[in-house]
């Protein structure tokens, strides 16, 4: 027997209102499986990818300088007393390549006979083409090996490319590891990009472009927030950030996984705070635009003017790899500059419809982006002239510009960065030039 009293219903309702209350569940329930099956005819991948580029914009909302750029622990920077930063990364390669010296003892010298050791250096495309997975060292192997100038031994490589490293820094890092009693048989440079690209960038926040890159440096010495202003925008764009990326984690984990309408209520969701976070990242720049400068700054001013600027970033990187081979020629190496190849620059080749997307983003943004491909498309140019004064003054130079000139795919990723073949491709230029330079050099 219903205990209820007359008139009520479950919950304390009346029972008309318990029935629309039970139609509108229905409803609602109803609506959302049509609307769950409507995202599904329509793709879920369509869906995926919308929730991906919203959670991915907020790379572009933060402020490099206040953003977290490493994917993993392997990723973190620190300052360096010599190099301005280092990840930790690259610190353990050093320490492990170290202890392997230390290791062979005795040994090392009958080692060193047996091996030709080659330490490439540079920014990160120098780093990518020295990862042993992607062919670019198998193809420079494959241009030495058997070489007479090698005189028998095995091609050895050191990979040191840095992310946005840019000179003077590969000046310093031979020199430093030189001191460390790391001498290899040759030294290759590979860079160009971020010379004029993050030389420019720093010209834009007021940096002279011989500083390391503010977007990679300049947190790691407490210059990124300097007011309070900043530090609320900061505070303001972080925090949106937090709500995104948990709202993206929810849709994307059980029980919400399995449902595409979730996540595309998420990517909803995730749009309307990048639109927030928009906002907090003008109130940012405005807020560093009216601050008092940066310390950097005031160490060694910016030339007036981005005329000025580029001649001094191309000039840093001219005089950087003067020096560089002439630390390497007092000290017996064969020193090998190559200029890397770059998109948004006319001599690297026609851009495939990908890399034509990629230049329209860069050219559209307001920020790194816009001001890298300004800084190739005007720096270019000089650095291969800058390059022909290099040769005729007889630096050993290869300008790898033209690497891809004959691709119709998509081979880079970015403005710098390439997919293989890419890396073979490259890796083949520098090899091909580092035997003609090491065959020279054998017959002098």
């Amino acid at each position: 027997m219903d205990a209820r009293p007359n008139g009520e219903e479950r919950g304390g309702l009346a029972p008309a209102t318990w029935r629309w209350t039970r139609r509108l569940a229905l409803a609602l329930l109803v609506g959302s499986l049509g609307l769950e099956l409507a995202l599904r005819l329509v793709g879920t991948a369509a869906v995926d990818g919308r929730l991906a580029a919203a959670l991915a914009s907020f790379d572009r909302q933060l402020p490099w300088e206040v953003a977290d750029h490493g994917d993993s622990a392997k990723d973190e920077a620190f300052a360096h007393p010599f190099l301005g930063y280092e990840t930790v990364e690259r610190h353990e390669q050093l320490t492990g390549q170290l202890a392997f010296l230390a290791d062979l003892g005795p040994a090392r010298e009958a080692w060193e006979a047996q091996h030709f050791v080659v330490l490439l250096v540079g920014g990160s495309v120098a780093r990518f083409v020295g990862d042993p997975s992607v062919g670019g060292l198998d193809a420079m192997g494959a241009e030495l090996r058997g070489l007479p100038a090698l005189g028998g031994r095995e091609p050895y490589f050191l990979s040191a490319g840095r992310q946005a490293f840019k000179q003077p820094q590969q000046l310093l890092l031979v020199g430093y590891l030189a001191t460390l009693g790391i001498e290899p048989d040759a030294v290759v440079n590979l860079d160009g990009f971020n010379e004029v690209a993050l030389g420019s960038s720093n010209l834009d926040y007021g940096l002279h472009p011989i500083w390391p890159s503010h977007y990679h440096a300049a947190h790691l010495g407490g210059l990124d927030v300097r007011s309070a202003p900043q530090v609320e925008a900061t505070a303001r764009l972080w925090n949106l950030a937090d709500r995104a990326r948990h709202i993206g984690r929810r849709a994307r984990s059980a029980p919400l996984s399995w449902s595409v309408l979730a996540r595309f209520v998420a990517a909803w969701r995730i749009e309307r705070l990048a639109d927030a976070a928009e906002r907090a990242r003008a109130d940012f720049r405005s807020a560093r635009a009216a601050d008092d400068g940066w310390r950097q700054s005031e160490a060694l001013p910016a030339p007036p003017g981005s005329e000025l600027g580029l001649t001094q970033c191309v000039d840093v990187w001219r005089r950087g790899s003067l020096a560089l081979a002439a630390l390497c020629e007092g000290r017996g190496i064969a020193y090998l500059h190559v200029l890397q190849p770059a998109l948004g620059h006319d001599g690297s080749k026609v851009p495939a419809p990908e890399e034509v997307a990629i230049l329209a983003a860069a050219e559209a943004e307001t920020g790194w982006a816009a001001a890298a491909l300004a800084g190739v498309r005007a720096g270019y140019p000089r650095l291969r002239a800058a390059g022909a004064e290099l040769a005729a003054s007889g630096v050993a130079f290869v300008d790898a510009t033209d690497v891809f000139a004959a691709r119709t795919d998509a081979i880079y990723y970015d403005l710098c960065h390439f997919h293989r073949p890419g890396t073979e491709l490259v890796g083949e230029r520098i090899g091909a030039g580092l035997a003609e330079l090491l065959s020279k050099r054998q017959s002098r």
